[in-house]
C-alpha cells in the first residue's frame, strides 16, 4: 500500500512539474502582467470546475481552468494582460468532490497598484486553502487545498482543522 502510494505521489509530482515548466516557459511572454495560479489539490476529492471568467485581460491560450483537477495531483491557469497598459484578473471555481464545498480563486493584476488576490473554500469547513505569492508584475499564486480530516479517520489527531481562507495583496517581489 505504501509503495503505491509513492508512485501516486511521483505521478503527480511529474505532472506538476510539467505544468510548471509550461508556465513558467510562457510567464510572462509578451505581457506586461500575468498570474499563474498553481493548485495542489492534495484531497482525496476530484475538483470540478462550475464557473470561470476572465474579468479583464485574457486566459493564456492552452492554460484556461481545467474542467476537472484529480485528487492528489496539481493544475493551474494563467491569465495575461492584453492591450496597452493593462493588466489581468479573473476567477475560477471548482466543486470539492460530493462535499458541497467549493474552492473559490480570485486574481488581479492592475498595470498600476497593487495586486489582489484571494482563495477561499465556501459551504462547509473540512477543506482549507493555503496560498502563497501573488505579488509583482508576473506574477505566481501558489494555492495548497487541503482536507481537515485527512488522517483523522485513521485516528491521526494531529492534524489542524484551522482556517479556510487566505487572501494576499500587494506588489512585495515587484519587477520594474
Amino acid at each position: 500500500m505504501a509503495q503505491a502510494a509513492i508512485a501516486a505521489g511521483t505521478a503527480a509530482v511529474d505532472v506538476a512539474k510539467g505544468l510548471f515548466t509550461e508556465m513558467n516557459n510562457r510567464k510572462g511572454g509578451d505581457s506586461a502582467r500575468s498570474m499563474q495560479v498553481v493548485i495542489r489539490n492534495t484531497t482525496g476529492e476530484k475538483l470540478v470546475r462550475s464557473h470561470h471568467e476572465s474579468h479583464y485581460g485574457k486566459w493564456t491560450s492552452g492554460l484556461e481552468p481545467l474542467p476537472e483537477i484529480d485528487a492528489e495531483t496539481a493544475s493551474g491557469f494563467m491569465l495575461e494582460s492584453h492591450g496597452l497598459m493593462t493588466g489581468c484578473g479573473g476567477m475560477a471555481s471548482y466543486e470539492i468532490g460530493d462535499s458541497g464545498e467549493k474552492l473559490r480563486v480570485s486574481v488581479s493584476v492592475p498595470y498600476a497598484g497593487a495586486n489582489s488576490n484571494s482563495a477561499n473554500v465556501e459551504g462547509g469547513s473540512r477543506y482549507k486553502v493555503s496560498a502563497e505569492g501573488g505579488g509583482g508584475n508576473n506574477a505566481t499564486y501558489s494555492l495548497k487545498l487541503e482536507d481537515t480530516q485527512k488522517g483523522q479517520d485513521e485516528g491521526d489527531e494531529d492534524e489542524e482543522g484551522g482556517g479556510n481562507d487566505d487572501e494576499r495583496n500587494g506588489n512585495d517581489d515587484e519587477e520594474e
